[in-house]
């Protein structure tokens, strides 16, 4: 058994067993290694390590800690612990500059099976780019008129390029 297989079993057995600052890099990690579905288990999971106990808890912001009770004096607006919106952008939807400014972007989604739809606008200088995921119509992707897209390598997930006037 490889380094990298031993600790996939470790995280899939283990889940978020570690701190909020470390969920980010052990989520990153399943991304990186090709583990979509566990990265995306892991982010919306409710288990007691989870962003779904701090909702749970009545948060409307990222909590220091995965709950309350974990830690007496938790900080109620912890924006470091808002790991998900970079994981999501980045790696779920796949989007990334390619050059600076965005002048050009690039696209390596890792949709899991069991999501359904998903839509995500993020801005960039020469405009906003709106990314879209439903499994009956697929992934389809808006940039700004003049944005080169570069498209890694998918599995599975067919990408449709639109350019906005």
């Amino acid at each position: 058994m490889t380094a990298r297989s031993r600790v996939q079993l470790t995280v899939r057995r283990k889940r978020l067993d570690c701190g909020l600052f470390a969920a980010s890099f052990v989520i990153e990690g399943c991304y990186r290694a090709g583990q979509g579905e566990l990265a995306y288990d892991l982010i919306t999971s409710k288990d007691k390590h989870s962003w779904h106990e701090m909702l749970k808890a009545g948060a409307t912001t990222p909590l220091e800690a995965w709950a309350p009770e974990l830690k007496w004096n938790t900080n109620w607006c912890q924006p470091a612990c808002a790991t998900p919106i970079y994981l999501i952008t980045t790696y779920l939807m796949g989007l990334e500059p390619a050059e600076p400014g965005w002048k050009a972007i690039r696209v390596t989604p890792q949709i899991p099976k069991t999501l359904d739809h998903v839509e995500l606008t993020i801005p960039i200088p020469a405009g906003s780019v709106t990314a879209k995921y439903t499994k009956s119509h697929g992934y389809h992707l808006t940039v700004p008129a003049g944005t080169h897209v570069v498209v890694g390598a998918l599995k599975e997930i067919l990408v449709k390029i639109h350019h906005a006037e």
